[in-house]
């Protein structure tokens, strides 16, 4: 998988990679997540399920996420609601996300892309910080 998402073609990179499987243990689910799988599908399956699987991989948006030590789909897709904290928050590197869509006759298209860099808190700034009081008089 690897290979797959570090390719330099667009619709290479982004192609759907779906996973079947019969070990049903969160650990190698997790594995699959975490190496760039777009889906999983447990094994045995049905044909009608196998398709409607394939078809949301096409013609509807899809975020990736590249970090320093990730490349792949969304892998919080389907954990959102009230309550769920959002993990990009506080990150000590940057990141970029990427919106795209597969289309069967054209190819991949790149929707969006943007880069996130980390902020940098008062602690981590370089800058010597002026007491607000003390920055006052030096008006």
């Amino acid at each position: 998988m690897g290979e797959v998402r570090a390719d330099g073609d667009d619709n290479v990179k982004y192609m759907p990679i779906i996973m079947l499987t019969e070990e049903r243990s969160e650990r190698v689910v997790q594995s699959y997540l975490t190496q760039g799988c777009d889906d999983i599908i447990l094994y045995p399956s049905t044909v009608r399920l196998m398709t409607r699987r394939l078809r949301l991989q096409v013609n509807q948006p899809h975020d990736y996420f590249e970090t320093s030590t990730y490349f792949g789909p969304d892998r919080r897709r389907g954990e959102t609601g009230p309550g769920h904290p959002d993990r990009r928050e506080g990150m000590a590197s940057f990141y970029r996300h990427i919106e795209i869509r597969r289309d069967l006759r054209g190819g991949v298209k790149i929707l969006s892309s943007h880069t996130f860099e980390p902020q940098a808190t008062d602690a981590q700034s370089s800058e010597p910080q002026v007491p607000e009081a003390q920055a006052a008089t030096l008006i």
